[in-house]
């Protein structure tokens, strides 16, 4: 006989050395995004984002405007890091300023822009003010959703948004169309989600004619080039062929002046605007009203903060 090297007794089962490898290689990536995200923080001039929630828990205001400050200034002229701000549209390319919007970018902007900023710059609330009026607009049928951010508002509005059967994201941004898709279908939403990776400038397609109940323009006209009420107009005339009968389009947006500023709102426009982030400088809430008079028979526009939220209904015969 002759020896086979191996040792008498039962057989040892254990994890297979590729099973090992796989474990330790997305032990890894977890490690690496732990740190890049802790990178984040450590941008904004925080530890955790438990420490940053703590105190603003406890209203300590000094934290938020240190933050915002310091991203903004960190950001040059074609800024590569920048959390508060949605994307620029209507270009055949993206624009530097949406090309932030990476993976990771994307893991704190809900806590930048739906807590610091609009708490304490633009002093419009979010949960008291703008999930409340979004949720008051949407159409029971079909909803679009331009300018899509992280899809923190349709998710959260999942219960109101279960009687439509089509939801439509539309964004210029692949990452911010990826994040949001997967958002809404973790929410619980069980219709068709479709999404379309444009500028809010192109004409829609004809499939989308007179499709949608609701149209949402969430933050997204202080971040166009221009100023009111051009640039309102071009988006109006843009989504109308999307109404429904009866449809709605409503939105925010920040305005840049004639408004009643806070010293952190005022700083912030600023720089937002020197940057080429914003595009709100001389975006006024009589300009904005100008462009809805012009484009709908019935609407409806407040501010608060220095935000304008705006409802409208019935659109005018566009030119020809």
């Amino acid at each position: 006989m002759f020896s086979t090297g191996l040792t008498s007794g039962p057989a040892q089962i254990g994890p297979s050395p590729l099973s090992v490898r796989s474990r330790r290689i997305a032990q890894d990536r977890h490690e690496l995004q732990a740190a890049k995200t802790k990178i984040c923080w450590s941008s904004l001039g925080i530890s955790t984002q438990q420490h940053a929630t703590e105190s603003l828990e406890n209203n300590t205001p000094t934290l938020a405007s240190s933050a915002l400050k310091r991203i903004a200034t960190a950001a040059g002229p074609n800024p590569t890091i920048h959390l508060s701000f949605t994307l620029l549209y209507g270009f055949t390319q993206m624009d530097p300023s949406a090309t932030i919007y990476t993976k990771l970018m994307l893991r704190v902007y809900d806590f930048v822009v739906l807590n610091l900023s609009n708490r304490f710059a633009w002093r419009c609330s979010t949960p008291k003010t703008l999930i409340p009026f979004y949720q008051q607009h949407l159409g029971e049928h079909a909803h679009l959703e331009a300018g899509v951010g992280t899809g923190y508002y349709p998710a959260a509005s999942v219960g109101k948004l279960s009687k439509t059967k089509l939801v439509t994201l539309l964004d210029l941004n692949p990452n911010t169309l990826a994040m949001a898709e997967t958002r809404l279908s973790a929410a619980g939403y069980r219709g068709t989600i479709e999404t379309f990776e444009r500028s809010i400038f192109d004409p829609l397609p004809e499939s989308t004619h007179g499709k949608y109940d609701s149209v949402a323009l969430y933050y997204i006209f202080h971040c166009l080039p221009g100023a009111f009420p051009e640039k309102a107009d071009k988006v109006f005339q843009a989504v109308i062929p999307a109404l429904a009968p009866g449809g709605v389009v409503f939105g925010s947006t920040v305005l840049g002046k004639e408004c009643d500023h806070n010293t952190l709102s005022r700083t912030m426009v600023k720089l937002y605007n020197k940057k080429g982030m914003f595009g709100n400088r001389d975006d006024t809430e009589a300009n904005l009203r100008k462009s809805l008079e012009a484009n709908f028979h019935e609407y409806d526009l407040r501010v608060e903060g220095i935000v304008a939220l705006f409802s409208a209904r019935n659109p005018k015969k566009q030119k020809e």
